[in-house]
């Protein structure tokens, strides 16, 4: 059984007893753009949005309220962390490294991702576990076959350039040199996800 506490992070007033990260809402619209930006990545958790709308549906019917379609976004948040054994801050940086590197794909190629192809399904699921090492500072130690990483680089100009963009990003951005590894699994992604 997964324990569940669902917090908007805005309130009428900020009250001095409250631990939770909140904060007094100062503007008319800050907690609509809020909202916006969550709906927004359940774009990358389409799975566990949906049974977060199920649960929401369960909880409304079991406590007879009406809580609002956005609380299944943040149920759905929850649901990533348990998947990934992280917490919320970790899974939106997590969600903001993979919505910059599909924005530099998307920019490069010239693309639009058909969210529902499973190039793209597994494209996403790779940037996620890149995303994570990313900023747990994990090393992809291992080194790919070098004659592979040639005939791929070779074979794959532009999408290789895509990912020497990413490469620059990541190192700017994170400080974390991206391994041979990553550039050749990173270069077969995009070529498929840009080919679909």
């Amino acid at each position: 059984m997964l324990g569940l506490y669902v917090h908007v992070p805005f309130c009428a007033q900020k009250c001095n007893y409250c631990d939770f990260n909140s904060y007094k809402i100062e503007e008319k619209n800050q907690k609509k753009d809020y909202l916006i930006s969550i709906k927004k990545e359940m774009e990358l958790y389409k799975e566990e949005f949906k049974v977060a709308m199920q649960s929401l549906q369960m909880i409304n019917q079991r406590y007879e309220v009406e809580l609002p379609e956005d609380e299944a976004a943040f149920i759905a948040l929850h649901f990533v962390n348990a998947e990934l054994n992280g917490d919320m801050q970790g899974t939106m940086q997590m969600t903001k490294v993979v919505q910059d590197i599909l924005t530099i794909i998307k920019n490069f190629k010239h693309i639009d991702f058909d969210e529902d192809s499973l190039t793209y399904y597994r494209l996403v699921t790779h940037l996620k576990f890149f995303a994570q090492r990313i900023l747990q500072r994990d090393r992809n130690t291992g080194n790919s076959e070098n004659q592979l990483f040639q005939v791929v680089k070779e074979k794959y100009k532009e999408s290789f350039t895509c990912v020497e963009r990413i490469a620059q990003y990541v190192d700017i951005t994170y400080g974390y040199p991206i391994s041979d590894d990553d550039k050749l699994y990173l270069t077969i992604h995009i070529e498929r996800v840009s080919n679909n």
